[in-house]
């Protein structure tokens, strides 16, 4: 019996009314599924090169944490400690949430904090709308009476959406209110440094006095350990002095930095001292961006970088000096460098490398390299008041603007540095601060002194993040409000005071779902140290930490975790395959979580970028090679076979720009926003719907105005096409075989492309009565984002980008698929039983056995509200 998906719905509605009987409708379901649905199994077997290594599959769903210890334990310090952790985790694992220690519960309760502000402050925008939308029209039906000559047409009604953005007098920037007074409609506030005083700057510098002993060290050792506090000089001065010093006749010195923004500010500023135009002596290249030429001596960048230009020297023979800027941070790449430079200084005997860190704890970095002692710069460090609360607080962010609010009326002059975790407590607390000040400027009769408000984070504008290091006017205080980008890297001027919430947001990776997930997190003891140390560069200074000192002693581990030990490693493994390294053998200076590192040779074996014996096959050699996301690069190269890799090329450029958002939805112009996304929103999903975006830009001369008029993030445009020039040119580099197909819009070709990378991530709808889907892989109930372009019309079949976890496990980024196109692509990971013609035991049962709540008894678990009032 055939029924159409019009006549299921209304069966399914009768059957909530009770005129059918639910048996009825669940026989007619099966019917229809079987009918047109291939069925899917996964395929159970290990990689034989793991296998073969006795490493149990992470598909297997062994518990590796509980036979090996977790990076808490790794940690503790002592007995004691270690066995309170134990007790800890033990309690978690039965569900005991008492085990999460206070600053873990605070940061839990600041989600929710943030939720209810989201809620409110829409609510209050929606709210000023209507007033609006009243007040307009009753200004309408007045507007006949007040006219002169009876003439109400304008050039401006036939484009009334325009007419609303020159009305509101949008700027270009969309800045919100204590943006715009902070920052104006003027390039700069600061005043621009001439030579002679940027000179007599850089012999102001701590480092400055050990200038000659520095180079002396430099010359008899090959690997110099260097420890100076942020400020000293260390990061802008060394490159100059070796340049000075005659090593860049030798080769280029570079410096690696953890973060972009770094990078390129740090080059900006080495260049105005060296007296060189950006991108000649002095350069910098980070992430499809290079700015460096054939005299460039000097040059920084993100070490993701320099690990990428090992793939095709890992000697590193066109350097002079390799410095590994911030070492502490330990940050993924540095770690693999530390490995991969300790190599090449086998092959390579003059190179020389620094490590440099801003904190004493170097003991590790010492050992590693086999040096003797680490060399001291001696900070210009000035004592630092250190308050605590003496009660936990409820609310970080709320009681850090109250701290600024305080410091502002009653301290002395200088800047202030508050550490909040993401931009959405930055923009909400930017709101806060210049709301309250503007209620107590029409309180007070005094004059109040002018307070800017700067935010800074790492995905913020080049010109946006400018602004936090030029000089503060006159008779002004600059407060910054910034993410853990602040700790290091970057020295602000006229700092005096700093709020330190104890958290920050950090990516956590759990190798057995395959999940990651950012979450907000207390900061270390060693952290805590680092920031607090921002406030007595240049003077006295003070810093007021929101929580209490039992918190810090307790509460806060003693060290970061460093990111190898609690990341995403799929990505890093393939390059390190690509140099011939195994990251199950390579000694780093801490390994791996075993189950992460077998997690990613899976994928990477399923992918076909590894063989049988865990070696990198060809198509893996070509993947490594595009330095993107593993999956990214198997549906471009599989796209290119295909004929469709024009398509895809846009859609990867602009999956790399989304997950900082490419629409924007100002709080003034919400169902504006709202109506133009609408108009791009695809039946295949969101891929589909980023591409029509891009093409529609594109489409459009890619002009400023098309994105402002269609609130779509300009900035992200514009970078999401040079990703794809870049791309382009990688594929088609030194290769006859052209892509002439670059414009071929075959959708089905398309999301098959797609499915052939990302068949790891796809769901299936539980049944039509419910929004809920199972993953395939590890059928973990997950649910379509609200942001998707699928909430209200959610297919059979999904392909998700990845999963975020909120208030629950939300896809994000999907595509329709056909359950077919899993065996087609991807047969070593799923296959059809029985030909395709009937379900195996195993899918009946997963059909009708409770996928939740199988822990209850008896008929309880079905879904049908129906059946479980009748029972």
């Amino acid at each position: 019996m055939k029924v159409s998906p019009e006549e299921m719905f209304r069966m399914a509605q009768h059957v909530r009314s009770g005129l059918m009987d639910e048996s009825e409708l669940l026989s007619l379901r099966q019917e229809a599924v079987e009918e047109t649905e291939v069925p899917i199994e996964l395929n159970e077997q290990q990689p034989l090169f793991l296998k073969r290594m006795g490493l149990p599959s992470v598909r297997k769903k062994i518990n590796y944490r509980a036979a090996l210890p977790s990076e808490q334990l790794r940690n503790a310090r002592t007995t004691q400690h270690r066995q309170a952790v134990q007790d800890r985790l033990q309690r978690q694992k039965e569900g005991d949430t008492s085990s999460l220690n206070s600053m873990q519960q605070a940061a839990l309760r600041q989600l929710q904090i943030n939720a209810d502000r989201r809620m409110i402050h829409r609510r209050e925008m929606q709210q000023q709308q209507q007033q609006q939308r009243q007040t307009e029209e009753e200004g309408e039906l007045e507007e006949p009476d007040k006219e002169e000559g009876g003439l109400i047409h304008t050039e401006l009604d036939e484009k009334p959406e325009e007419h609303a953005f020159r009305k509101k007098d949008l700027l270009h920037k969309k800045l919100p209110p204590w943006m715009m007074h902070s920052m104006g409609s003027k390039p700069t506030f600061g005043v621009p440094q001439r030579q002679g005083d940027l000179q007599r700057q850089r012999r102001s510098l701590p480092i400055y006095a050990a200038r000659d002993a520095l180079l002396r060290h430099i010359d008899t050792h090959n690997v110099t350990i260097l420890v100076g506090e942020t400020g000293s000089g260390k990061t802008t001065q060394i490159p100059q002095y070796l340049i000075e010093h005659g090593y860049g006749n030798k080769g280029i010195v570079c410096c690696t930095q953890p973060r972009r923004v770094a990078a390129e500010s740090l080059a900006e500023r080495v260049a105005e001292e060296y007296g060189c135009m950006l991108g000649e002596e002095v350069g910098y290249t980070v992430r499809f961006k290079d700015v460096t030429s054939s005299l460039t001596r000097i040059k920084y960048m993100t070490d993701g970088i320099l690990l990428r230009e090992a793939l095709l020297d890992d000697s590193f023979q066109r350097y002079s000096v390799i410095i590994l800027d911030e070492a502490h941070e330990r940050s993924i790449n540095t770690d693999l460098l530390f490995a991969i430079v300790r190599k090449a200084l086998q092959k390579h005997s003059t190179l020389k490398v620094l490590i440099t860190s801003a904190t004493l704890e170097t003991k590790k970095f010492c050992a590693y390299f086999g040096v003797d002692e680490p060399f001291l710069i001696e900070g210009r460090t000035f004592p630092v008041e250190t308050y605590y609360l003496a009660e936990p607080t409820p609310d970080y962010v709320r009681t850090a603007l109250q701290t600024v609010m305080k410091i502002h009326l009653e301290e002395p002059p200088g800047d202030v540095l508050v550490f909040l975790t993401g931009q959405e407590e930055i923009e909400m607390g930017g709101e806060q601060l210049f709301n309250w000040l503007e209620a107590l400027r029409k309180k007070v009769e005094i004059p109040l002194p002018d307070l800017l408000i700067l935010p800074l984070t790492a995905t913020m504008p080049q010109d946006v993040q400018s602004r936090v290091f030029e000089p503060t006017p006159p008779g002004c205080r600059k407060v910054v409000l910034a993410t853990n980008v602040a700790e290091t890297s970057i020295t602000i001027n006229n700092l005096y005071y700093v709020v330190d919430s104890g958290f920050c947001k950090q990516n956590i990776f759990d190798p057995v779902k395959g999940m990651e997930q950012l979450k907000i997190v207390p900061i270390s003891q060693a952290q805590a140290k680092q920031r607090s140390g921002r406030a007595g560069r240049i003077g006295p200074g003070k810093c007021f930490r929101l929580y209490t000192e039992a918190q810090f002693t307790t509460d806060m581990e003693p060290e970061t975790v460093p990111d190898i030990m609690r990341t995403n490693l799929f990505h890093v493994t393939l390059q390190l395959k690509a140099m011939g390294i195994d990251l199950l053998t390579i000694e780093l200076m801490d390994a791996p979580p075993p189950e992460a590192v077998v997690a990613a040779l899976e994928k990477l074996r399923y992918l076909e970028a590894l063989d049988d014996d865990g070696l990198l096959t060809p198509l893996g050699g070509r993947m490594a090679q595009l330095s993107i996301d593993p999956s990214q690069s198997k549906t471009l190269l599989t796209a290119v076979d295909m004929g469709c890799a024009g398509p895809i090329l846009t859609i990867v450029s602009m999956l790399a720009v989304q997950k900082r958002g490419v629409f924007y939805r100002p709080r003034e112009h919400q169902e504006e926003a709202d109506a133009a996304r609408r108009q791009f929103l695809q039946p295949e999903g969101d891929h589909i719907t980023l591409m029509a975006v891009y093409n529609a830009w594109v489409a459009n001369d890619m002009s400023e105005e098309w994105s402002k008029r269609n609130f779509v993030k300009h900035r992200m445009l514009v970078e999401a096409r040079d990703t794809r020039e870049q791309l382009l040119d990688m594929l088609t580099r030194g290769k006859s075989k052209t892509l002439s197909s670059v414009n071929d819009d075959n959708l089905t070709q398309v999301r098959k492309a797609i499915t052939a990378g990302y068949f790891f991530n796809v769901a299936r709808r539980v049944d039509s009565y419910t929004r809920s889907y199972v993953t395939l892989s590890d059928r973990r109930e997950v649910y379509i984002h609200p942001s998707s372009a699928l909430l209200d019309d959610p297919p059979r079949y999904v392909l998700y980008d990845d999963i975020r976890l909120t208030r629950k496990e939300y896809m994000s980024e999907l595509l329709v698929i056909e359950p077919q196109w899993l065996v087609e692509l991807a047969p070593a990971y799923y296959s059809t039983p029985s030909g395709g013609r009937r379900l195996t035991r195993t899918q009946e049962a997963e059909r009708f056995t409770p996928i939740l709540k199988s822990w209850e008894t008896g008929s309880s678990w079905r879904i049908s509200r129906l059946k479980r009032q009748r029972k």
